[in-house]
């Protein structure tokens, strides 16, 4: 790309800058990827560019993965392999890469781990020259626009990063927490069959979560409460969750949503809502979390589910009756005896008393 480039002894340093950035670090989602490449060099067609670090990426290895250019500079299928997150792009012909941006995208599917922001770090190489010699330069660093990590709601997950050392100056990326959750536990108050009882959801993020997001559980199946809302309480000050969430019986789904003071990170908070047991025996439920996330940039972002656990807490010698929506049905046998039915005469009475 240098005209100047026949002159005995014309000599330039080649340079090329990387950017990285992503649509969405939900966990086990799509997610785009966009990579801007900008270089003072038209590089050959068929030198490669090959970007590695992309880790705990779901999708899997392929040398057909989808690209869309927005120039037409590079070829429309790139190699990727899903060990060290490695993506090996093709220059196309026709197209010059000189003092120009070029735009690549393509889309991967996130892992179902939280990912700390990691460095991408990135080489080329520029085919022949025209004769037997190829350049090679390897341990660039790519520029992170947006952060680059993947979102999931999972007990604390600590943060991990792959990093490259630099040839050649440009931004290293900071380091960032994987926002999750810290504590998310479900109890109830009373396992008696037939009667109302009152479930505590506690629940700590690692994020600031906004107001507007919403906090799924489902599995609460087996309750006679009908209608589609169910009161909600909560014990802190302020409006930390709406008073009323949405209700659907038949699936057990309660959706609640974050109120107007929004969640603070790492600070435990709860609420509470009231159902009613049928009048069956029940060995309790497995209740499901998700949320769906206000974030100001991305707008609505699903993150993964998981399953609340509880303190074990024996009620009415019930050692399982802490647990979600377990029921059973109190009885009481009882059996009286005497030891004398002489009239005017002492009678002991013994009286027998058995119940669950």
């Amino acid at each position: 790309g240098h005209g100047d480039g026949w002159k005995p002894l014309y000599a330039f340093k080649p340079s090329m800058n990387v950017s990285v950035g992503q649509s969405n670090y939900a966990a086990s989602s799509p997610n785009t990827l966009t990579v801007t490449l900008e270089t003072n060099m038209a590089l050959e067609p068929g030198s490669k560019v090959t970007l590695t670090g992309f880790d705990g990426v779901a999708t899997g290895d392929t040398e057909n993965l989808l690209i869309m250019t927005g120039n037409g500079a590079f070829e429309p299928e790139a190699s990727w392999t899903k060990d060290g997150g490695v993506l090996v792009l093709t220059v196309a012909s026709g197209v010059s890469t000189k003092d120009v941006e070029n735009v690549i995208s393509f889309e991967i599917v996130n892992g179902p781990l939280a990912q700390g922001e990691r460095s991408v770090a990135f080489g080329y190489e520029l085919g022949t020259l025209g004769g037997d010699e190829v350049l090679r330069v390897d341990g660039l660093v790519a520029k992170s626009t947006d952060t680059l990590l993947i979102y999931v709601m999972s007990s604390s997950s600590s943060s991990s990063s792959s990093s490259s050392s630099s040839s050649s100056s440009s931004s290293s990326s900071s380091s960032s927490s994987s926002p999750g959750l810290e504590i998310y536990k479900i109890g109830q108050s009373n396992p008696v069959a037939g009667t109302e009882t009152e479930l505590t959801v506690t629940l700590s993020f690692s994020t600031d979560i906004p107001a507007g997001s919403l906090l799924t559980l489902s599995g609460l199946t087996g309750t006679v409460t009908s209608g589609s809302t169910v009161g909600v309480r909560t014990p802190d000050s302020g409006a930390l969750f709406e008073s009323v969430g949405a209700w659907d019986q038949a699936s057990g789904t309660l959706v609640v949503t974050v109120g107007a003071d929004g969640l603070a990170e790492y600070v435990p908070h709860e609420f509470k809502f009231d159902l009613e047991h049928d009048d069956f025996v029940a060995p309790g439920e497995v209740v499901a979390f998700e949320a769906d996330v206000v974030d100001p940039v991305l707008g609505w972002l699903a993150v993964a589910s998981l399953d609340l656990t509880g303190d074990a807490v024996t009620i009415l010698g019930h050692g399982d009756g802490w647990k979600p929506l377990y029921a059973f049905k109190p009885s009481m046998n009882v059996s009286v005896g005497q030891s004398n039915y002489a009239a005017s005469s002492p009678n002991t009475l013994t009286v027998t008393l058995e119940t669950n």
